[in-house]
């Protein structure tokens, strides 16, 4: 049996046990590979984000790969996709930064309180870790938080021909579904799939929903 193979870039403040949902219900046929960008932050973050990507699947021994990426870890995927098209088979954006909003920090700060009220009792444990996580290396979540808000790659997404999904919650307060639209419009090879009722972190407490709408 041929194996698909998945690399995933996390959202901010989440790691891999954050998608273990998603990872337990992988099909049998997908291996999952993550990569912790908390340590590409060490060494040199965007600048050498196309260098670290490949050296580790390089040393994995992986010649293409899908790519997955949540909230701002889309960021990373998006912009990898860009450097890197031919280590790329298919693309998978949920609910991803990359579009600026201009929101003000007022703005944004009642966005995160709203994202955080929808599915609250699915999501306490998980965002009590991430609230953890932030505290215990905050120099690196304030840079990650810093290039989530402000990183725009519209001119990026327009150049990408890698066959894309992009898979977002219809309620995300955090990257509001226009976002997803945008990016839908200007990456020429992409599918938009909105999920009624879903917040911006079902991939945290829906996972079943990602393999559903991936396809083969």
């Amino acid at each position: 049996m041929k194996k698909e193979n998945l690399l995933t870039f996390w959202g901010w403040t989440r790691q891999d046990t954050s998608y273990k949902g998603l990872i337990k219900k992988a099909p049998e046929d997908w291996d999952i590979f993550t990569l912790n960008f908390e340590e590409l932050v060490k060494s040199g973050w965007v600048e050498k984000l196309g260098e670290n990507v490949t050296k580790f699947l390089d040393e994995n021994n992986l010649e293409r790969v899908n790519i997955m990426g949540h909230s701002m870890g889309g960021a990373l995927a998006l912009t990898y996709t860009y450097l890197h098209p031919e280590r790329v088979d298919r693309l998978f954006l949920l609910d991803a930064s990359g579009v600026y909003g201009n929101e003000t920090l007022p703005q944004l700060a009642k966005n995160f309180l709203k994202s955080h009220s929808l599915h609250g009792r699915k999501k306490a444990g998980e965002n009590l870790k991430a609230i953890y996580r932030a505290i215990r290396r905050p120099i690196a979540h304030i840079k990650l938080a810093r290039y989530a808000h402000k990183i725009d790659l519209q001119e990026e997404a327009s150049s990408i021909n890698t066959p894309t999904i992009i898979i977002w919650g219809e309620s995300d307060h955090l990257n509001p579904l226009w976002q997803g639209k945008r990016l839908h419009a200007l990456i020429k090879n992409s599918k938009l799939v909105v999920l009624p009722g879903m917040d911006h972190d079902w991939p945290l407490h829906a996972p079943e929903l990602f393999w559903k709408n991936i396809g083969k």
